[in-house]
């Protein structure tokens, strides 16, 4: 009897447009993010310097919004390398691309892009 397993093939950072036509199914263009509800930050002798305190994490398929103080996520999460520069993120929007995709972005304080990754899940036959 065969099973199928998914198994997490690996993450691809990607620059915006900067795919192959024929990489993924064509996507219904996402509306610009919105601006982020008020999220009362952590107390500060636990909010990095420099970064906001909280990051909302937007499940765009589900319509959902949860905002997570940024003292219980890793750094990597928090915070994106651009130009030799830490910019923190304060904004994550989640949606499925097909069965077995999803595109994950990163927004900073300004409401820009920050960083594009998809998740391609593999199948097992």
């Amino acid at each position: 009897m065969n099973r199928c397993r998914p198994v997490i093939l690996g993450l691809a950072l990607v620059a915006c447009g900067q795919l192959p036509a024929d990489a993924h199914p064509p996507v219904q263009e996402a509306a610009p993010p919105t601006a982020a509800p008020p999220v009362a930050p952590p107390p500060a002798a636990e909010t990095p310097e420099g970064h906001p305190g909280a990051i909302v994490f937007a499940d765009l398929d589900l319509g959902t919004e949860n905002a997570r103080p940024v003292a219980d996520l890793p750094e990597t999460m928090a915070w994106v390398l651009v130009d030799g520069a830490k910019v923190p993120v304060v904004r994550v929007e989640a949606r499925s691309m097909s069965e077995n995709a999803r595109e994950i972005k990163k927004y900073g304080p300004a409401g820009q892009l920050l960083e594009s990754t998809i998740q391609v899940r593999r199948v097992q036959e």
